[in-house]
Parts: structure tokens; sequence; C-alpha cells
């Protein structure tokens, strides 16, 4: 139960920081220096795990909650080895 509710609070986070980007709307700073970024109209919210357990991925996947936006993608779920092997 604290495993799901950790995860559907993560998909808010992820959804709250969408909706933020999409309403272009804020201000980025590297390093104390205002950066220009390009307008958002979609977003797809990236869940990276440190670890690799595939069954682990797939039983966050199946135990999300997800909100429905017609610009906001649905979440991916990996784990940073897919990034590692994949660049």
């Amino acid at each position: 139960m604290i495993f799901q509710k950790l995860f559907n609070t993560l998909i808010i986070r992820l959804f709250e920081c969408s909706e933020i980007l999409l309403g272009n709307d804020y201000i980025a700073k590297i390093e104390g220096e205002i950066v220009n970024l390009p307008e958002t109209d979609f977003c797809i919210p990236i869940c990276v795990l440190s670890e690799h357990f595939p069954a682990l991925t797939m039983q966050i996947r199946w135990l999300l909650k997800e909100n429905q936006h017609e610009k906001i993608a649905s979440a991916l779920v990996f784990d940073v080895f897919l990034i590692r092997f994949n660049v």
C-alpha cells in the first residue's frame, strides 16, 4: 500500500510539473543565468528507476493511477540501464 501511494504521488508531481511547462509561465535558470526555453505544447513525464528489476517496472505500471490530459502523455517508467544501453 505504501509502495503504491509513493508512486502515485510521484505521478501527481510529474503531472503538475507538466502542467507548469505547458503553461509556459516559468523562469528557467542555469547557474543563476536566465535561460530562454522554447514553448512547450506536449509533455511526456518520465520515471527512471535506479535498479534493474523488470518485475518492479511492470508492477509500477500496473499500480499507477494516471491523470488524463490531451497534452500530457502517459508516464514512461523504466530503469536507468535502459537509458545507458540505448543512448
